[in-house]
């Protein structure tokens, strides 16, 4: 008898902080502020539903020089690194933002009922560690992380109960 693949569902962490589209910026970073390196935040409707996510670069993004947004689309152009000790930012900037001026609409998600394996291998394809989880009504209903794959391997395997 072959032993079924777990989904999705049965090891993504179900607390998940989120945010709306009407959170400003001072808001945001005041929620993340105890993380050790700023999350991939899921943005939620009211009725739970996913319309976006915000990571790192669409943080700093916004506050580019114009010109370098252009530079941005053409693909053989080599960019430098950005400098976020230059950014330029004004004091009002956390109340003038909101996570709507800042959400990406195009963003990678995992459906709960995933076998897990096939999750892992989309993560790895699209290199990253972090993906929110919808179900079937394309609600928020959890992430899932490398770690949460990693330690259900593990529990299977005996090395954790």
């Amino acid at each position: 008898m072959s032993k079924v693949s777990p989904l999705v569902r049965d090891v993504m962490t179900r607390e998940v902080l989120t945010v709306s589209r009407g959170t400003t910026l001072s808001e945001l970073l005041k929620k993340f502020q105890k993380f050790h390196t700023f999350p991939l935040v899921p943005v939620v409707e009211e009725d739970g539903r996913l319309v976006g996510t915000i990571l790192f670069e669409d943080l700093v993004e916004i506050f580019q020089a114009k010109g370098m947004s252009l530079i941005k689309g053409v693909p053989f152009l080599d960019r430098d690194e950005i400098d976020i000790f230059n950014l330029d930012i004004d004091e009002e900037s956390g109340v003038l933002f909101i996570v709507e001026d800042l959400l990406k609409r195009k963003f990678l998600y995992l459906n709960d009922d995933l076998p897990l394996e096939k999750a892992y291998t989309a993560m790895k394809l699209n290199s990253v560690d972090t993906l929110p989880v919808i179900d079937k009504e394309g609600k928020l209903v959890g992430m899932l992380g490398i770690f949460d794959i990693l330690r259900a391997i593990f529990k299977e395997k005996g090395i954790i109960k």
